[in-house]
């Protein structure tokens, strides 16, 4: 499920996988816009990342969940 904010500046996609058949990751389209990840709960080794427009998760074995925070605009200015 990904649902956009009304501003339509952030997103929250939630994910996750029941009984097989498994796929190594899922992939959710986003809408257009310069999305990056800003802040992710995941059940998995490697992090959720962006390519191509669309979010990829990797998720692998049964009953696994993941719940990223996304953010349109530029990236964070390095402190």
């Amino acid at each position: 499920v990904l649902r956009v904010a009304r501003n339509g500046r952030e997103a929250l996609a939630v994910i996750h996988t029941f009984t097989e058949p498994l796929t190594q990751a899922i992939t959710v389209p986003l809408p257009d816009g310069n999305w990056r990840v800003a802040g992710c709960f995941h059940a998995a080794e490697q992090e959720p990342m962006i390519c191509g427009g669309r979010l990829i998760v990797p998720l692998s074995g049964e009953f696994r969940a993941s719940v990223v925070h996304l953010v349109r605009g530029s990236s964070p200015k390095p402190r």
